[in-house]
């Protein structure tokens, strides 16, 4: 595919007819999935795919991106200078 076909492509006006087969097809997948598998099934595979069941691990997740965040933070920020008051001169410095 070249950038110009990929361009014509999206900015082609959608196929209504192909849009509602897709939409049809999708619908009676859904339809299919809620009438013949069992409630638990879909529960725990809804809750797997959005991580809303399981806080621990929304928890660890978010705890582990805050950690990452912070130390991409600190990775390019200079060290904190010196206080001169605290400075250890030498001894034949001359004032």
């Amino acid at each position: 595919m070249t950038v110009t076909a990929l361009r014509q492509y999206a900015n082609s006006p959608p196929d209504i007819v192909e849009e509602e087969r897709k939409e049809k097809a999708h619908t009676e997948q859904v339809l299919t999935s809620l009438r013949t598998r069992a409630f638990e099934d879909q529960t725990d595979e809804s809750c797997a795919r959005h991580e809303q069941g399981d806080l621990s691990r929304t928890v660890s997740r978010l705890l582990a991106r805050n950690a990452e965040s912070v130390r991409m933070a600190n990775i390019g920020r200079p060290a904190k200078p010196k206080n001169i008051f605290e400075m250890d001169l030498p001894s034949a410095f001359a004032y």
